[in-house]
C-alpha cells in the first residue's frame, strides 16, 4: 500500500474565510441598525417637545399676567395728559383775561393829577411836617483835632438807633429823613441827602416819652459811647417836650404811561 503524504492547505484559504466573516458581519449589523433605530434619539426629541411647549406655556402666562399692568399705566398716562391739559386751557384762559385788563389800562386816559396823599401817611414818609415830643441828639469832632472825625457811617448808626428806639420821623441838620435819603461822605464833607453838613451835627426825632432812654440804653448810645471812650467824640441826647421836624424837599416819583403802540 502506498501511503502518499497529505495535500498541503492553501496559503490563502485562511483569509479567504476572515474576509467571508467580516463581511458577512458588517452587512448584519448594518441590517439590524437599519430594521432597530437607536431608542435614545425617540426620547431625545420628546423631552425637546414636553419643554418647548413649558416655554411656551409660561410665555403666555406671564403675557397675561403683565396684561392688567400695562392698561393701568396706560391709563394713568392718559388721566395725567388729561389734567395737564385743562391746566393749560386754565392758564391760557387767565392770561388773556390779563392781556384783556393791560389792554384796557392802556386805552385808558392818565390821570391829571397824583392824588394827596393821606396826612399820616405822608408825615411818616417824611413829606409833611412833623411836630410832637422827641429828642435830640448832638453829634460832635474830638476836641484833639488829629483824632478821628466823625463819619458817615456814624450818623448812618445813630439814625439806625432812632428808629429801633421809635423814631416816627428823624432829621439831620434840618434834613428830613425818607427812605430815599442817604447819608455819604464826598470827600472830607458828610452829605445828608446830598446836601452837605458839618459838625457838630444835631440830629433830631419825634417818638414816644422813652425815646431817649431807648436810645441811650440801645445800640445807638453803645456806638456814641464807644466813640468817646475810644477817640473823644463829644455827644449828648437830650428830651425835648416839642421837636419840629421839617417836610422832606425830595418828591415822589410818580410812573407814567408809555406811548401805545
Amino acid at each position: 500500500m502506498t501511503t502518499g503524504a497529505a495535500p498541503q492547505a492553501r496559503p490563502d484559504a485562511t483569509m479567504a474565510l476572515v474576509d467571508e466573516l467580516l463581511l458577512h458581519r458588517g452587512e448584519s449589523a448594518y441590517a439590524v441598525a437599519a430594521r432597530n433605530p437607536h431608542p435614545g434619539a425617540a426620547r431625545v426629541a420628546l423631552v425637546g417637545l414636553v419643554v418647548a411647549g413649558l416655554v411656551l406655556g409660561v410665555a403666555a402666562a406671564e403675557h397675561r399676567a403683565t396684561r392688567p399692568a400695562a392698561s393701568a399705566d396706560r391709563a394713568g398716562l392718559v388721566e395725567a395728559v388729561q389734567a395737564r391739559s385743562r391746566s393749560v386751557d386754565t392758564e391760557r384762559a387767565e392770561l388773556a383775561r390779563l392781556r384783556a385788563g393791560i389792554a384796557a389800562l392802556r386805552a385808558s386816559p392818565a390821570p391829571s393829577a397824583v392824588p394827596s396823599p393821606d396826612p399820616a401817611a405822608a408825615a411818616a414818609a417824611g413829606l409833611a411836617a412833623l411836630r410832637g415830643p422827641g429828642v435830640a441828639v448832638t453829634v460832635d469832632d474830638p476836641a484833639d483835632r488829629s483824632a478821628p472825625r466823625v463819619e458817615d457811617r456814624d450818623l448812618q448808626l445813630v439814625v439806625d438807633g432812632l428808629w429801633a428806639a421809635g423814631a416816627t420821623g428823624v432829621a439831620v441838620d434840618g434834613n428830613r429823613l425818607t427812605s430815599l435819603t442817604a447819608i455819604r461822605t464826598a470827600g472830607s464833607a458828610v452829605l445828608v441827602g446830598y446836601r452837605a453838613v458839618s459838625p457838630p451835627y444835631t440830629v433830631l426825632a419825634t417818638g414816644p416819652a422813652a425815646l431817649r432812654s431807648r436810645f441811650v440804653a440801645g445800640a445807638g448810645g453803645a456806638l456814641l459811647s464807644e466813640l468817646a471812650d475810644a477817640y473823644g467824640v463829644r455827644w449828648s441826647a437830650r428830651s425835648r417836650s416839642s421837636v419840629a421836624l421839617p417836610a422832606a424837599t425830595a418828591s415822589l416819583r410818580v410812573a407814567s404811561p408809555g406811548p401805545t403802540r
